[in-house]
């Protein structure tokens, strides 16, 4: 179970930091 919520975490600052940089990259453009 601590995996898992250990997974979960890092999948959601993957896609976190993804949603981010594509905010930047349209800032940029």
């Amino acid at each position: 179970l601590g995996n898992l919520g250990i997974r979960s975490k890092e999948i959601r600052r993957r896609k976190f930091l993804i949603k981010v940089k594509g905010l930047s990259n349209k800032n940029k453009n």
